[in-house]
């Protein structure tokens, strides 16, 4: 069964760190992050998909370097899928400015997949071809909390 929760929060360093792995056994969903900068000038981050025994760097980067202007913040919807096997790090260009929290499901892997990634495998094409995944960045315009960096 699949729970909604907050999975991390954390404000990301300069070097790359652990964000979020989920536990043997168990399979998540990531539906959300948000990406905050409570600080008084622009800061930039960086998201990585890393694989155990890896480091994260250019050859894991899920989203490239952004930029989030100071009082702003971006927020990704997901349909990452991660499990014990890999796990989410984050950086930023200059520590303790990019505040980074983490939302999704966590799912017991029994042989299951998460609800929403069965519907998606469902609706693909013959070929297999699903969009499940690709992220839509929020943001954009000049409103409060609109963005910065990705779409802003």
């Amino acid at each position: 069964m699949s729970t909604p929760k907050k999975l991390a929060q954390i404000y990301a360093p300069t070097s790359g760190i652990l964000l979020y792995q989920p536990d043997a056994g168990t399979g998540t969903l990531v539906t959300s992050l948000w990406v905050a900068n409570p600080t008084g000038s622009s800061a930039t981050w960086t998201l990585y998909d890393v694989d155990n025994g890896e480091s994260a760097g250019d050859n894991n980067t899920i989203v490239p370097t952004q930029t989030v202007a100071s009082g702003r913040y971006t927020q990704l919807k997901t349909g990452i899928v991660l499990t014990s096997e890999n796990s989410l790090w984050v950086a930023s260009g200059t520590a303790n400015s990019i505040a980074v929290t983490v939302y999704g499901m966590e799912y017991s892997l029994r042989g299951q997949l998460p609800p929403s990634v069965r519907a998606e495998e469902a609706a693909s094409s013959q070929y297999g071809f699903s969009q499940a995944g690709a992220p839509s960045f929020g943001g954009g315009g000049s409103g409060p909390g609109t963005g910065g960096g990705i779409g802003g």
